[in-house]
């Protein structure tokens, strides 16, 4: 029995691809400009573009018809093989053949659903997703996978270990990703892809290149991080209205449809008082997820953050209501645009014995996940 592919988009240009679309990248022979990765690379000011001398073969173009074709499973195409093995020999690296990036091999094998990560400079984006990747690690066991389809790419763990040695000042330059994980359980699997979106496009509008705004339209969810802390202790509202704006704009411009967008609200337990007033963090933090996600609890959770904490709960006048009162607006404002598929989360990164405690941060991300289909919702009783 011939096995089932699914056709994919590619992570780069966004292109929808048939999971044999692929041309292959071949560093011997005669070398050539190639065009369509130069033409990607300028797109997001890469300074080496002008080194980009990569010959590649097109399976579809008939110069290379006597080309041997390997297929795995009968049906997908893993590489080519020249018939005089002196010259280019066998090809198997796969890229796009719309923007000649670096597909991995097997994408396509299984569903792939996509995660756009949004958030100002300094909100904490990275050091989330490497916290969520080495929580989903920590999670693994026969009937659970999370496992780094890309071999060559370990830049959350990196992450993740300069957090455990107390260095949590790393910055993110540039677009960062996509990040390939591989999401099992029990024996369905599905491709996770995340970009981590740096914070500077949504400010400096001039930035926000074609690329990003594919990656939020074509994205299965979104990840919206606000830093709690840094809005009410530095002022920083007026950076996170400007980027709450450009990003609900940019949607309503390019006619994207809603979807699933989790609100967190990180490092909460900075600002308690301003933000919370008397309310106990155990109140705000989101039910614990083992098995399944209690889309019920979430939702009580996210109301109560919403009514207990953005609107009733600071104490004092002054600045710190004034911030209060515009963070409250812009993330009414998100719930506004997105409505029935938006929720908000409190989380805080905890570090204690070398350990990033779990203090809310995995279930925003496993709500995502139910939301599209891909983790269990627990059963109601009857």
């Amino acid at each position: 029995m011939m096995k089932k592919y699914f056709d994919v988009r590619c992570p780069y240009c966004f292109e929808q691809l048939r999971y044999n679309d692929a041309v292959f990248r071949c560093k011997s022979g005669d070398e050539q400009e190639d065009k369509y990765l130069k033409n990607y690379k300028a797109h997001l000011e890469d300074k080496e573009v002008q080194d980009l001398l990569y010959n590649f073969v097109d399976p579809a173009d008939p110069r290379y018809s006597k080309y041997k074709r390997k297929f795995d499973d009968g049906c997908y195409l893993t590489g080519i093989e020249d018939p005089d093995k002196s010259t280019k020999g066998f090809l198997n690296e796969r890229l796009c053949p719309y923007c000649h990036n670096k597909l991995l091999r097997m994408f396509g094998r299984v569903p792939a659903k996509y995660i756009a990560v949004i958030g100002v400079p300094g909100s904490g984006k990275t050091t989330y997703l490497a916290s969520i990747n080495e929580m989903m690690r920590e999670r693994s066991t026969e009937s659970f996978s999370w496992i780094n389809m890309d071999p060559n790419d370990h830049y959350l763990e990196y992450i993740a270990d300069l957090y455990a040695q107390g260095n949590i000042g790393a910055v993110t330059r540039g677009v960062q990703g996509p990040y390939f994980r591989e999401l099992g359980i029990n024996k369905n699997k599905t491709d996770i892809v995340f970009l981590d979106i740096p914070g500077e496009c949504y400010i400096d509008k001039e930035r926000l290149t074609e690329r990003i705004v594919n990656y939020i339209k074509y994205s299965d969810g979104l990840i919206f991080i606000v830093n709690a802390a840094e809005t009410v202790e530095n002022n920083d509202e007026a950076v996170l209205g400007k980027t709450i704006d450009t990003v609900l704009g940019m949607l309503r411009e390019n006619d994207i449809p809603k979807k699933p967008t989790a609100i967190v609200l990180n490092k909460v337990d900075l600002v308690k008082g301003e933000l919370m007033g008397r309310k106990a963090l155990s109140d705000i933090f989101p039910p614990i997820t083992s098995d399944a996600v209690d889309m019920r609890a979430v939702e009580r959770k996210s109301a109560d953050i919403i009514h207990s904490m953005l609107w009733h709960g600071g104490d004092g006048d002054g600045d710190g209501a004034d911030i209060q009162a515009n963070l409250r607006g812009y993330v009414n404002n998100i719930i506004r645009d997105f409505g029935e598929d938006c929720r908000v989360f409190a989380t805080r990164l905890v570090l204690e014995n070398h350990l990033v405690l779990n203090q809310g941060l995995d279930t925003p991300f496993l709500w995502l996940l139910a939301k599209m289909g891909v983790f269990p919702v627990k059963q109601e009783k009857k």
